[in-house]
């Protein structure tokens, strides 16, 4: 019997490819949100992940 006490779960700073390969795993299409590393000088993310 499963517990279940979390509702929802999330990564951090993670790019593209490792969440396809995140997905990839069971139960991996559940994760809430990727809390990604954004700042003044770090602006990756909007060439890598907005597109």
């Amino acid at each position: 019997m499963k517990a279940q006490k979390i509702r929802y779960w999330g990564v951090s700073n993670l790019d593209v490819a490792d969440m396809v390969e995140l997905a990839a795993l069971p139960g991996g299409d559940a994760v809430a949100v990727d809390q990604v590393l954004y700042n003044f000088s770090r602006r990756g993310i909007e060439w890598d992940l907005l597109p």
